[in-house]
């Protein structure tokens, strides 16, 4: 913040600087058990949002005269006491007027959405986006109990008769999506994957099938285990919280535990975890390994939030990537900067490439293409 507000009042912030220290400002207004009262910050805050009321107007084409806008800008000055002030920023909005009018848009990509469609047992899709109950009821029968914006619930069922039928739920990239199967367990879809599940649990086993990343609240039952099976190998539970990824582009296969445990396996070999344990499964080699993570933040995205904290600057593009449903490319040597902390998954992106900027990275976006590279 202290940095940013520098390069506003030294006029060298871009507009997306700009646009992101006044973001930055009101999280801390709004979140801190106390006021900001530094001067210098005040000062850097008025910069910010005259710069981009001028933006705004001149994106919106509206006919906004100078001499008015530095007269209600000098108002607030005097306001705040920064009378003193009101002169060398007169002359400094003066020079910048006819640039700051002559701003083009930025291109920008909003975040991604609920958004998901699911598949019947004879290759029908729906688009859940504009699915109603009695829509789905009249193609699935009494399977399904409910659907709102972002979540598919399935009527609870026991012990059916008759034949076994499958959903397959899948979320596009820019997309994710939740539903309750009907044994009660909630799974959550992140971006690009894949549920399938029958629509009632009749076996002994209660078995789905994943791609992509979900993250599962199993409903316990000790007499009718929990398997999921992903690309091969298998996660065996009776009730538990635990994230299963398998983005070809993050490399293993990881499962992670929050609650209860779990026992993985591949290739007739099982390891059991504990929660707070991540197991990785090497897909060339069948081989497990395990490792202490921080399980919350492994499953952030389920609470709108895109973890920085990686430690691996592909991951994280990954993740953008998926989310915004864009194209990374790397040019020259990948960047080795340690990012750190966390942004909403309703960000936009050009509040996202702000961040990335700030880390040493240096980022650009261009028709549809995300443009990573080294400051050094």
């Amino acid at each position: 913040l202290v940095d940013l507000a520098g390069r506003i009042l030294s006029g060298n912030a871009t507009l997306e600087e700009t646009g992101l220290y006044i973001r930055w400002f009101d999280h801390f207004q709004n979140e801190e058990d106390h006021l900001i009262e530094d001067e210098e910050l005040k000062k850097a805050l008025l910069h910010a949002r005259i710069r981009m009321n001028i933006r705004r107007n001149a994106r919106n084409k509206l006919a906004v005269s100078l001499k008015k806008t530095v007269g209600i800008a000098a108002v607030l000055m005097l306001a705040l006491g920064l009378s003193g002030y009101l002169y060398k920023y007169y002359k400094e909005l003066d020079g910048r007027a006819s640039a700051l009018q002559a701003v083009i848009n930025l291109e920008d990509v909003q975040p991604g959405r609920n958004k998901a469609k699911l598949f019947l047992d004879d290759g029908r899709g729906i688009d859940l986006s504009q699915a109603t109950v009695d829509n789905l009821k009249s193609q699935l029968g009494p399977y399904i109990q409910g659907v709102d914006s972002g979540r598919l619930v399935y009527q609870e069922t026991r012990n059916e008769q008759g034949a076994t039928h499958y959903n397959r739920l899948v979320t596009p990239r820019g997309g994710h999506y939740q539903v309750i199967l009907p044994d009660g367990t909630k799974a959550w879809l992140n971006a690009a994957s894949s549920l399938r599940y029958p629509t009632a649990f009749n076996s002994s086993n209660r078995i789905v099938e994943v791609t992509g990343e979900v993250y599962f609240e199993v409903r316990h039952n000790a007499t009718q285990p929990f398997i999921v099976i992903a690309k091969g190998a298998q996660v065996k539970v009776l009730g538990t919280h635990f994230d299963v990824n398998t983005y070809m582009d993050d490399g293993d296969i990881k499962t992670t535990l929050l609650e209860g445990s779990v026992n993985v396996s591949v290739r007739h070999i099982s390891k059991k975890i504990v929660p707070g344990q991540q197991a990785s499964i090497d897909q060339t080699t069948g081989k497990i390994n395990i490792k202490k993570v921080d399980a919350a933040e492994v499953v952030s995205w389920t609470k709108g939030i895109l973890n920085l904290n990686t430690g691996d600057i592909r991951q994280f593009m990954n993740q953008l990537a998926r989310w915004y449903n864009i194209e990374v490319v790397y040019m020259g040597v990948i960047p080795k900067s340690y990012l750190a902390g966390k942004i909403g998954r309703s960000t936009p992106l050009t509040d996202v490439i702000s961040v990335l900027n700030a880390s040493g990275i240096r980022a650009d976006f261009r028709k549809g293409r995300l443009i990573i590279g080294s400051q050094n």
